[in-house]
């Protein structure tokens, strides 16, 4: 089953990488299990994490 986390929009880089890492480090996930997408809106960087619930 995919699932989906909309990570909290952030103002900067730095601060949506750490969100990242710190959402992967929780989870038992390898590489080729989630993919990771970024847009830009109203100034702030919203991530979107897919993937496989185990």
């Amino acid at each position: 089953m995919l699932v989906c986390k909309i990570l909290k929009g952030q103002m900067d880089r730095v601060k949506a990488e750490k969100d990242i890492n710190s959402f992967l480090s929780s989870m038992p996930l390898e590489l080729e299990d989630f993919i990771i997408s970024q847009v830009a809106r109203n100034s702030k960087i919203v991530t979107t994490i897919i993937y496989k619930a185990k």
